[in-house]
């Protein structure tokens, strides 16, 4: 699967070509935003990479010169009200060399940027991060679970339940269980997840990666951009069939290898009362180059594109983070799978049956 993000543990920042002002205080003596966006720049690679090594050469100087940058700030901008923008920067990029270089020092130094905006006056979505990776210490420190591991984890969840971040505090308490080997704690947060914040796309996502679908069983509700201009509302447009959804794009390879067996299974259910609707992620300016690929691909079932890549509305909205991803609606407008791709065929079946028993 074509993943969203680049390989595990670098932070993404996508921005725009920006002028970097003069590194003054603004009126609140605050760090200006120019500041930060030169800063966000630094994540930033230079040029496409050739290979594997030289890829990784080139995150890792960019996160060490972003960590650098992010010192030199933190003593010109000692006082300033929003320094946890800068610091959470900074934890990112520690973060990542903690990672990509294990050792004593690395992890210091990770562990005191975040003490520092523990110490600070940050809000609780800057705070519950920065908390986790010094709970983790405690919990496991030198990778074994310490014997109050459980204590220090529900103490993490206390101090964010009444917060805009209550929610990621049970997905990093959740992973806080599974390095402390707290089965039945991770479970029961999982289930608390599962039960108050399935509606928010990442959580949604993270669950689904821990093996639960918290969407089955829900409507899918999209207002779906046709390229013929039209627009198609589901559920209600098509209830009463069997709906797959394919999100996909052009630009992506898996998507284009799993197209034969997408022709495929189209022609085989067709005319079984299943409707089959593609999702573009293409970007901005592309629906003739799309209308053009799905004509010459032999490509007839129906077609969505917003022109949003990956903040496409319904991906965006059910976490959708890899393509191609591949959904199954039952007639009645919920979700049957929101990961048939491996056995769509089944998939269809199994949904097309069960609303066969339920009409009965």
């Amino acid at each position: 699967m074509l993943r969203t993000r680049l390989i595990s543990g670098l932070i993404v920042v996508a921005l725009l070509a920006i002028a970097v002002a003069p590194a003054v205080a603004d009126d609140n003596g605050n760090v200006p935003k120019s500041v930060i966006k030169e800063m966000e720049q630094k994540f930033r690679l230079p040029r496409r990479p050739t290979t594997r090594q030289e890829l990784m050469e080139m995150r890792l100087k960019a996160v060490r010169s972003a960590l650098d940058f992010g010192k030199e700030l933190e003593v010109k901008y000692p006082k300033a009200s929003n320094l946890y923008e800068v610091q959470r920067l900074m934890l990112y990029a520690a973060d990542f060399l903690a990672k990509a270089d294990p050792g004593a020092e690395t992890k210091a130094q990770k562990l005191a940027v975040a003490k520092r905006i523990l110490d600070s006056d940050a809000p609780a979505k800057a705070k519950v991060t920065s908390d986790f990776f010094v709970t983790q210490e405690k919990v496991a420190p030198g990778g074994s679970p310490a014997a109050d591991a459980e204590k220090q984890i529900q103490a993490y969840v206390d101090r964010y339940a009444k917060t805009d971040s209550a929610g990621l505090s049970l997905v990093r308490a959740s992973q806080l269980a599974e390095k402390a080997k707290l089965a039945d704690l991770e479970d029961k947060l999982l289930d608390k997840l599962e039960a108050d914040y399935s509606d928010d796309p990442e959580i949604g996502a993270y669950l689904k990666q821990k093996g639960r679908s918290p969407m089955i069983g829900k409507p899918f509700v999209a207002e779906l951009p046709l390229l013929d201009g039209s627009t198609l509302n589901l559920p209600k447009d098509r209830l009463g069939k069997v709906v797959v959804v394919d999100f996909w794009a052009t630009w992506c390879g898996p998507c284009i290898r799993y197209l034969p067996h997408m022709k495929k299974v189209y022609n085989q259910y067709k005319d079984k009362n299943v409707e089959f609707i593609g999702v573009s992620l293409d970007k901005a300016g592309q629906k003739s180059k799309l209308a053009s690929f799905v004509k010459s691909r032999q490509m007839p079932w129906t077609h969505a594109y917003s022109g949003k890549f990956w903040s496409d509305p319904t991906a965006k909205k059910y976490g959708v983070r890899g393509i191609p991803a591949i959904w199954v609606i039952g007639k009645d407008g919920k979700i049957f799978s929101d990961n048939a791709r491996s056995n769509l065929e089944e998939t269809i079946d199994k949904a097309l049956a069960q609303e066969i028993k339920a009409g009965k």
